[in-house]
């Protein structure tokens, strides 16, 4: 918990590890993230405070007092931040800590790299990936490549998109939503995003003004309030088309 001071109280619910770095005792964070057994604190100076019952590091423990941290997200797993060091001209650099060889950006040959330039302005994530993104709007994803960590090759020959506004995740797939109101989807293809080959129920056509996510699901309202939704969805045992409520005359939806 984070109280109103910055310092955090934790409780060992059920914890059977041995947890080598305890939460700090004060300090004022201004933020916490959570993966499934480790938590980061950031602070209002860009520290990094990290505690839980494992802490394995592939960048290197955060770099507190050189430079300081802007951004935090979580996977499963590991965390990923961006980290700033004005006297060295970095802006925006992805640092990324967690189990080694994971989701962040490790050997695996099924995970795709993390870029290694700077300029990046926010970061997204699911359970296995993340999302980098720049100043322009160009997005960059990393990590588990069948969960978002790749888009595939026929939607984008070089991993990235262009144009984008706004980053939608699900557990192991995610949304771009472009300027114009068009969305591209990758990911899990089980969980509303693609396949390897490109295929995916993602909407067509421009004007969707929303989009928000379930555990494995999708759901969009367009610009007549028509509200579409694909993924995992509905039903008990799994996948079923797509749907959309103006196929049976409910328009004028306005939030998700």
């Amino acid at each position: 918990f984070l109280n109103e001071d910055g310092s955090v109280w934790c409780a060992n619910v059920g914890w059977s590890e041995t947890i080598t770095n305890p939460a700090p005792t004060s300090g004022n964070h201004i933020a916490l993230h959570a993966t499934q057994k480790s938590f980061v604190g950031l602070t209002d100076t860009g520290r990094i405070s990290n505690w839980g019952p494992i802490t394995y590091y592939a960048d290197g423990a955060p770099r507190n007092g050189v430079g300081y941290y802007v951004s935090i997200k979580a996977s499963y797993d590991s965390f990923c931040a961006l980290w700033v060091h004005e006297e060295a001209g970095i802006d925006g650099k992805i640092h990324c800590w967690g189990a080694t060889a994971s989701y962040h950006g490790g050997t695996a040959a099924s995970t795709e790299p993390r870029p290694t330039n700077d300029g990046y302005v926010s970061l997204y994530s699911n359970q296995f990936s993340y999302v980098a993104v720049n100043a322009s709007g160009s997005i960059f994803p990393f990590g588990a490549q069948t969960k978002g960590g790749l888009i595939p090759a026929s939607i984008s020959p070089d991993n990235s998109l262009h144009d984008v506004v706004r980053v939608v995740s699900n557990i192991e797939a995610y949304v771009a939503v472009h300027s114009d109101g068009s969305l591209t989807c990758w990911g899990s293809w089980a969980s509303g995003g693609a396949r390897a080959n490109g295929d995916t129920e993602c909407p067509l056509g421009p004007n969707y003004t929303q989009v928000s996510s379930s555990k494995k699901g999708f759901a969009a309202i367009d610009s007549i309030g028509a509200v579409i939704t694909w993924g995992i969805y509905g039903t008990m045992n799994g996948l079923e088309a797509r749907r959309s409520s103006n196929e049976v005359g409910l328009t004028g939806f306005v939030r998700l």
